[in-house]
């Protein structure tokens, strides 16, 4: 239970309750919900929430910001503003109170639970901030060497106490002023010396110079300078750290002793340490681009050791081309006296990095922070965005693409039929019936992908598909004269499953093993059960699964190139490849892992470099103990895209009954059987109609579910009967399949139906038993599929 409490401020009862209900259903402790700004102030002081809620326009006295405005004030805690919309100046004063955060109503409960959790979020990270900056500034106040802080325009933060006796000038004066006011610093020979120069200087950047005094008084010192950081990497400042020193060794500016010089050094290398340890690359150049400072991790980006880099000028390591791109950004804040922040691209380090420049005396301070792979994540993110905003596209259109593909296909297939065997035009109409084939299973891998695919599913055995597969790409085009073999342990027996994804996921499989492989190497599909019942113990190489009964196991092997431990790693990243051919697209392992969780199932990886790759797919073994009255195999009938024989496969496809007390065929008395259709697409109606007709059946065609209820409900009137009907599932300006199938089974529970769509994310598509129908025949379909289909539902 979170304990986290949340003071609401909504002077409108039921928006207040209601806030307060759905952050309590989140595990949040809401205790109050205050009325007024007033009422606000006084629970405030009373509980010590963690975050208020504060809804801007309020009666009373005291509106949303006066009352934020006031507990900030008194107590800092961080508010998030609730507006239905406000004009410019109330957004300046909302703005003028710091707060963690807007909600315009009307809002989304998930936009505002992201709200709350980033203001905690935030609001965390800044207390660790303060207590770790007073921890800091504590340190800096005991520690026995003089310490200067400055921010990021050069100007003094804070002076230690043993700063404040070495240069003369108290805190109270010191802090404003800019650094070179108060640490004077001159070289050996007098002449002046910028604060954080280096002419030189050993492995710890450590110089020796002589401090001015604010009296004139000279004090030899040792110096170290760092840059300070916040806890999200951003630059806030400087830290000086200096100490009197006597010719031949160092001395604390107190007097003591050597053995406590010794602890004295201990404690600035620590404090050195301590912030060089928490920074990127830092160095300061000169207004020539000459480096003047470095800190350890810059010398480690440039590749050389300090007294190499100092005075080594910036340009020197990038390319004409690098320097034209970013030669303005390095240039601005120096330029504008203000800092600047860019990204730039490395190229010829594979390097990304985010660039802070701060002015520093007539030059630039500049900060690098490696982004590389930040950037790498955010290119991820944005393929994946723009492939999600393909997959709605794709789920928005795929209806009517493959409405065009169902006329294609069935247009292609009559136009065969009436073709004499001897006709030479067979040949160019198979190649047509292929590319549909192909341009069918584009859009049904990325609706996988896009998590637009929902699985029809049938049982099937899964040995015949790994002999069919491995038949296939043997009888194929073999330019690596590759060898394929099928290895299946027994009859491992039905998986309950969608067979056009399984076969693509293995397809996709096997073309990943063929482009690893070797020339003449091997390739094989090994099949097994894994039986976990009655005691069943996993083999120890098995151990990773998780699976609560019996398992099939399909293994993909090949000997060929393998992949290093990085790139596994990566495999199933969308757009990830290795291969650099046009045509990698980087998805086809993830449209793999996609099938595979659709189905319940587990996909691992196991490879070594010059070795192979062995790539195990583990699905649920079985069939009506996962269906659940959910699928649509056993007493349903089911037709998988890209099944066995590919779209426009004339193979019978099994038909069941619809159902128990399914009334006998009804016909007109001479034999005809009468089918319904329903059908928006004229094209298709007209392909249906025809086809069935032609197979002696008695049609009727409608294009709304209006009219096919009321076509159904005549025919029971006349007492006869339509014996099958074809419903689309959905009818964009009418009553679709689904609803006209309920009017239907109220006037006729034993009705028979055939459920047709380019849909298949539907959930009717992948369990149509649950919505009233007896079989289901997705988009698009060869005629012959549909002539069997409702030839095996009268049969039942």
């Amino acid at each position: 239970m979170n304990s986290q409490r949340i003071l609401v401020v909504e002077d409108d009862g039921i928006v207040g309750r209601d806030l307060q209900e759905t952050l309590v259903r989140h595990g949040y402790s809401v205790p109050h919900v205050a009325p007024s700004g007033e009422r606000a102030v006084e629970l405030v002081a009373e509980t010590a929430p963690d975050l208020v809620l504060m809804d801007i326009s309020l009666g009373g006295e005291l509106d949303g910001i006066d009352a934020a405005a006031r507990i900030q004030d008194s107590h800092g805690t961080p508010v998030i503003y609730i507006t239905g919309g406000a004009d410019d100046a109330t957004q300046r004063r909302a703005q003028m109170t710091g707060p963690y955060g807007y909600l315009v109503k009307p809002f989304a409960e998930e936009d505002l639970m992201e709200a709350v959790e980033a203001a905690l979020d935030r609001y965390d990270s800044v207390q660790r901030l303060e207590a770790s900056e007073r921890r800091f500034v504590s340190t800096l106040k005991s520690i026995s060497e003089g310490v200067i802080s400055t921010d990021l325009a050069g100007n003094i933060t804070f002076v230690n106490p043993v700063a404040e006796r070495l240069t003369g000038w108290s805190s109270i004066e010191a802090c404003g002023r800019p650094l070179g006011d108060v640490f004077l610093v001159r070289d050996a020979e007098g002449g002046e010396v910028k604060p954080l120069e280096r002419r030189g200087g050993g492995k710890k950047a450590i110089r020796r110079v002589a401090l001015v005094a604010r009296d004139g008084t000279i004090v030899p010192i040792e110096d170290s300078t760092a840059p300070i950081k916040d806890d999200a990497g951003g630059l806030t400042g400087l830290v000086v750290v200096f100490r009197r020193r006597r010719p031949g060794g160092s001395e604390r500016e107190d007097g003591g002793g050597e053995g406590r010089s010794g602890e004295t050094e201990g404690g600035e290398e620590q404090l050195v340490q301590m912030v060089e340890s928490i920074v990127d690359p830092m160095f300061t150049m000169d207004a020539d681009w000459r480096i003047t400072y470095v800190n350890s991790q810059a010398t480690g980006y440039f590749g050389r050791d300090r007294e190499s880099v100092i005075g080594r000028a910036f340009w020197e390591d990038f390319s004409r081309d690098v320097r034209e791109a970013y030669f303005a950004d390095f240039s601005r804040a120096r330029e504008t006296g203000q800092a600047h922040t860019f990204e730039m691209n490395h190229e010829a380090r594979g390097k990304w990095f985010l660039v802070n420049t701060y002015p520093f005396a007539e030059g630039v301070l500049v900060l690098f922070r490696d982004i590389t792979e930040q950037k790498r994540a955010e290119e991820v993110r944005g393929k994946m965005e723009k492939l999600e905003d393909l997959g709605y596209l794709a789920r928005g259109f795929a209806h009517e693409f493959n409405n065009l593909l169902t006329v294609l296909v069935g247009n292609l297939s009559l136009a065969t039929s009436q073709l004499g065997e001897g006709s030479g035009v067979k040949e160019e109409l198979g190649a047509a019936r292929g590319a549909t084939e192909e341009a069918q299973n584009l859009v049904q891998q990325l609706l996988t992908f896009a998590k637009g695919g929902a699985p029809i599913k049938k049982g099937f055995g899964l040995g015949p598909l790994i002999d069919e597969l491995v038949t296939q790409h043997t009888g194929g085009i073999n330019p690596k004269e590759l060898r394929y073999r099928a290895d299946v342990k027994e009859d491992i027996g039905e998986v309950w499953a969608d067979r056009g994804q399984i076969r693509r996921l293995f397809e996709n499989l096997i073309r990943n093993a063929e482009q690893a492989s070797y020339r003449a190497g091997e390739i094989t599909l090994e099949g097994m059960r894994l039986s976990l019942g009655s005691g069943g113990v996993l083999p120890e190489d098995e151990e990773h699964l998780e699976a609560e009964g019996d398992t099939l196991v399909v293994r993909v092997v090949d000997r060929g190139h393998g992949m290093a431990a990085g790139v596994q790693e990566r495999v199933f990243e969308p757009y990830f490849s290795t291969r650099e051919d046009a045509n990698a697209s980087g998805l086809g392992l993830t449209v793999c892992e996609s099938i595979v969780k659709a189905h319940g199932g587990s996909l691992r990886i196991d490879s070594r470099e010059d070795e192979g790759t062995i790539v195990s797919v583990y699905l649920p073994a079985g069939v009506g103990e996962r269906s659940g009255g959910r699928g649509i195999g056993g007493e349903g009938v089911a037709r998988m895209p890209g099944a066995s024989g590919g779209v426009g496969s004339s193979k019978p496809v099994e038909a069941g009954r619809a159902g128990e007390g399914a009334p006998a065929p009804r016909g007109d008395g001479e034999g005809r059987r009468r089918i319904l259709i329903l059908e928006d697409e004229p094209l298709i109606r007209e392909l249906i109609a025809a086809n069935l007709t032609d197979a002696g059946y008695e049609v009727e065609a409608t294009s709304h579910g209006a009219a096919t209820v009321e076509a159904y409900r005549r025919s029971m009137d006349e007492g006869r009967r339509f014996d099958v009907v074809v419903m689309d599932l959905s009818i964009p300006e009418g009553m679709g399949g689904a609803e006209a199938i309920q009017r239907i089974r109220e006037m006729d529970s034993g009705v028979r139906a055939v459920v047709s769509s380019g849909y298949s994310n539907d959930p009717v598509m992948a369990a149509p038993k649950d919505y009233g129908f007896s079989a289901v025949l997705p988009k698009p379909y060869d005629p012959a599929e549909l002539r069997d289909l409702v030839a095996g539902l009268l049969r039942g």
